[in-house]
């Protein structure tokens, strides 16, 4: 097999210099040329893809031998096979990032996220989106990509019923599109905008969206588009009853059609009066549309008849011309030539029968294979997911009735405390043990509970916009007398003017808590602990430093791993390894990112990024 590659590349290579020399622009005009392939054409894509890479490394184009990467993955989503083609995106993102090769990594999350999304796939549809806005903020990539990805979210939430966030994110590509100035785009938002308060019943709510599209192709003078618009604007009126004004708007479709001349958006408007009537009761009037919507649709499907039958006449005609043409050609040119070609194409028929036949076997081999492992791997999938459903399910339950004994036991202590000797020191100090060691079991037990909550996804996000300046001051408050009892000092550098964020602000609270509170635990008595909040263009960046022990580097992969105590307290307090844990499954589900770096014996320093 090697030395029948060596003879295919050394043959393409001899016809390169034969026809003519490779090129950068000719690279790109066969990449340009791919790309308006589609499925009809995927076997011309895969040939396509290979001659593409060979070109490019023959003169050193590593960026554009990429695309071979693309180009399969098309190639295999043609054909059905969805795994080959996520591998081949994912080469694509490996290898575009690693040169740094910004356009090409963010095509590939873009192929991505149309496999997934198409595959239903949507939570690694989401991780990618997520990766493409927070690492497109920071390179600086194209505002229109990155509105794209936003859109792209707002589908996946309403598709999962996520109302609020897709509102959000439909929101997010829409001030995208305002500060690029892309009227354009501005409208297909507000479409999806229209769309969501639609699905919800807020057809009120929808109507403005729809009004500024009607606004905007007006001006521009699309009444292609604005038959659209008037289409929708008439289903709102109808949802909210307001017959005069869906008939209206449906007149103005019927209107455009006739304008333009459209049978079919004439045939459509005729239904939609049609609708219109009936479900407004006026039966004669809705079969009078009926009548004519038929007899359009009669004469649709007559035109539509001859229209493609004059082409198939046509496009015969001409190819049988040409077809006659080549034939005279050929003859006059290869008679003299005939025996030789016979030979020499028998020949070749057999070493390409050979060929194929062999890569036949080796394909089916391996088909078979990947078959069998898909089956185990399917099987152990299955069994994990039942095994960890039932972990969860007894942690919460033997979590539960363990809140029970500590709650009793509290209760008992605190009479108790009421009832000692205040001279009674020894029996003060048990009081003080008891109560310590009760609330230290309590937190253990809730820490639990809040993992197992994550882990089954039952936290529904309450988004609302807040001050996270304020926020942060009260959980440090919180921790004053934590503080105090180390003799640590609480920093706080404040913003000049006030940090709006739209967000969960429960679980924002809960991931300061959790840094603050880790902060104390493993400082140093008599140190200080740094607290800050800013806001970085479209991204709050808040910090948590300390003076404390620090993280040694082989931790720190491992840092938000459950139960990894990679340090100890310096009070000797025991950690459940919860925490960090706790905060990085808390930061994916609000689209944040969290970093950590460390260094034993000078501190540890927490920064999240959260998006506005």
């Amino acid at each position: 097999m090697k030395q029948l590659s060596f003879f295919l590349l050394f043959s393409m290579v001899c016809l390169k210099q034969v026809f003519g020399q490779v090129t950068e622009t000719s690279i790109r005009a066969k990449i340009d040329k791919t790309l308006t392939f589609y499925e009809s054409k995927k076997d011309s894509i895969k040939l396509m893809a290979e001659q593409i890479r060979a070109d490019a490394q023959s003169i050193g184009l590593k960026k554009e031998a990429l695309y071979y990467h693309r180009f399969m993955g098309f190639y295999y989503e043609y054909d059905g096979k969805i795994d080959l083609a996520v591998k081949s995106y994912l080469t694509l993102l490996k290898e575009a990032e690693k040169n740094q090769f910004f356009d090409e990594k963010y095509q590939a999350i873009g192929d991505l996220v149309n496999v997934y999304v198409g595959t239903e796939q949507n939570e690694k549809a989401k991780i990618l989106l997520f990766k493409g806005v927070l690492e497109g903020q920071k390179e600086k990539a194209n505002p229109r990509r990155l509105s794209t990805y936003y859109t792209n979210l707002g589908v996946i939430y309403r598709k999962e019923s996520k109302f609020d966030s897709a509102f959000y994110y439909y929101t997010q590509a829409l001030n995208i599109k305002k500060n690029i100035k892309d009227s354009v785009g501005i409208a297909t938002v507000y479409i999806n905008l229209a769309t969501l308060l639609i699905k919800q019943g807020k057809y009120a709510q929808a109507k403005p969206y729809i009004e500024k599209n009607i606004a905007f192709h007006k001006a521009i003078h699309s009444d292609e588009d604005l038959w659209y618009d008037y289409g929708n604007m008439s289903e709102i009126h109808l949802k909210l009853n307001q017959r005069k004004e869906a008939e209206w708007y449906v007149n103005e479709c019927l209107r455009i059609a006739k304008k333009s001349g459209s049978k079919t958006k004439e045939h459509f408007s005729m239904n939609s009066l049609a609708d219109l009537h009936r479900y407004f009761g006026d039966y004669k009037k809705a079969y009078e549309y009926y009548a004519i919507y038929d007899s359009l649709g009669k004469e649709l499907i007559n035109a539509e008849t001859n229209k493609s039958i004059a082409q198939l006449r046509e496009q015969y005609e001409s190819e049988k011309k040409e077809q006659e043409n080549k034939l005279l050609n050929q003859q006059l040119k290869q008679e003299h030539q005939q025996r030789l070609i016979f030979g020499i194409s028998f020949l070749g028929l057999l070493l390409f029968s050979g060929v194929i036949g062999y890569f036949l076997v080796k394909n089916r081999q391996k088909n078979k294979m990947l078959n069998e492992k898909n089956e185990l791997i399917e099987r152990q999938n299955t069994r994990l997911s039942d095994l960890n459903r039932e972990k969860n399910q007894l942690i919460s339950i033997v979590s539960h009735d363990l809140s029970t004994p500590f709650l009793v036991i509290n209760t008992w202590n605190s009479i108790l405390k009421m009832n000692v000797d205040a001279a009674n020191t020894k029996a003060l100090e048990a009081v003080k043990i008891i109560e310590k060691s009760a609330k230290q079991g309590m937190n253990l037990i809730q820490d639990v509970l809040n993992v197992e909550k994550a882990e089954t996804n039952k936290h529904t996000l309450q988004l609302e916009t807040f001050d996270l300046q304020t926020l942060t001051q009260e959980v440090l408050d919180e921790f004053e007398e934590a503080a105090h009892a180390k003799n640590i000092q609480l920093l706080f550098d404040p913003a000049p003017q006030p940090l709006h964020l739209l967000s969960d602000r429960h679980l924002v609270q809960r991931v300061l808590e959790n840094l603050l509170s880790n902060a104390i635990k493993y400082s140093n008595p008599n140190g200080r602990v740094w607290v800050s909040v800013e806001k970085k263009d479209d991204t709050m960046v808040l910090h948590v430093k300390d003076e404390g022990i620090g993280i040694e580097s082989e931790h720190l992969p491992h840092l938000f791993e459950k139960y990894n105590t990679a340090s100890a307290a310096t009070t000797g307090k025991s950690s459940t390894g919860l925490g960090l844990s706790i905060v990085k499954r808390i930061l994916d589900e609000i689209g944040g990112i969290i970093l950590c770096k460390s260094e034993p014996g000078k501190g540890t320093e927490f920064t999240v990024r959260l998006a506005v």
